[in-house]
């Protein structure tokens, strides 16, 4: 079970890469085509700045990639102020937690950051096991005993050993990028329609570029919409990956009630201060509490509700 979890999560992280460099290398070949079209090229020209543009986005992408992927520890905690403890003096229960859930999944020690916030909550990122990190809020260390930490650095193991943490990762990538792709084609086609409209007074010549204005603007609206679905998309994996992760808790602490436990002192949490929104799936809990209580807005959500996740583990405890 825990193999194939693993196996799956590593296809599922090159099959992520491969169309996203596809799709944004589409997007790139459909930019350079707009920007061809736009500057009154010819079909060869258009060509041209077709196939560089395709060449460029590639090589963009690719190096996007692998910043996101080798210093995806140090970005995620710069987003969300997280500050690292190099020994166990620092915060002797957080450490000693991290240390064992280590050794209980036979993974190498993660670095380990506090991040000043009141409100309870953890989260994992990183790569690979190797090159992975844990971190939690001071309101979590004041909130809950040793053993109700263990259980929650449980969960977090739990993702860095199935590699959930590399599939978010790239998720959070490939979203950002989509976001940003529709901002760039947004500015450069209303920047084109000042230009273009205000100094030509032939009719036929406003005519194409509005044409090529009107495709510039869905361009940038079908990006934006990809960045959507994919934020959908890594919201229903991150979902189901936390059912696993709270199972994950359970074998490798030997006690069930321990999560169960963090969970319940869970419920009642504020919203963070310091979380980055675009990180919101690597929590333990929706750092953010939603404000709504209807099933379709449930689609958006990035955790299943705590007493669902509880009653879970509660059948779990009652089946040994």
């Amino acid at each position: 079970m825990l193999f194939d979890q693993i196996r799956s999560n590593k296809r599922k992280t090159v099959l992520i890469m491969i169309c996203f460099l596809l799709i944004v290398d589409l997007f790139g070949g459909l930019v350079g085509w707009f920007v061809g079209a736009n500057s009154g090229e010819g079909s060869t020209g258009i060509v041209q700045t077709i196939i560089k543009a395709c060449l460029w986005t590639f090589v963009i992408c690719v190096i996007y990639i692998l910043i996101m992927m080798s210093q995806s520890i140090n970005v995620v905690m710069a987003m969300n102020h997280g500050q690292e403890i190099k020994s166990e003096k620092q915060a002797p229960v957080l450490w000693n937690a991290v240390s064992n859930m280590a050794i209980a999944a036979n993974l190498p020690m993660p670095r380990v950051f506090i991040i000043k916030d009141p409100s309870p909550n953890a989260f994992s990122t990183g790569n690979s096991p190797k090159n992975s990190a844990i971190g939690a809020t001071t309101g979590l260390l004041n909130m809950m005993d040793q053993y109700e930490v263990e259980g929650v650095i449980g969960h977090e193991m739990s993702h860095i050993k199935d590699r959930d943490t590399e599939v978010e990762t790239v998720g959070v990538a490939l979203t950002a990028l989509f976001a940003f792709l529709g901002g760039f084609l947004w500015r450069i086609t209303w920047d084109a329609s000042w230009f273009d409209w205000g100094d030509d007074d032939d009719r036929d010549d406003n005519d194409s570029h509005g044409v090529l204005i009107v495709i510039g603007l869905g361009l940038a609206v079908l990006s934006w919409i990809c960045s959507g679905l994919s934020y959908l998309g890594q919201m229903a994996l991150s979902r189901n990956r936390e059912y696993l992760a709270d199972a994950g808790s359970v074998d490798l602490t030997r006690n069930p009630d321990e999560i169960i436990r963090a969970l319940k002192a869970l419920r009642h949490r504020p919203s963070m201060k310091a979380a980055n929104p675009a990180s919101n799936s690597l929590f333990i809990v929706n750092p953010h509490k939603p404000k709504h209580h209807w099933s379709i807005a449930n689609l958006f959500d990035t955790h299943p509700p705590l007493d669902k996740r509880i009653e879970r583990l509660e059948r779990m405890k009652y089946q040994e």
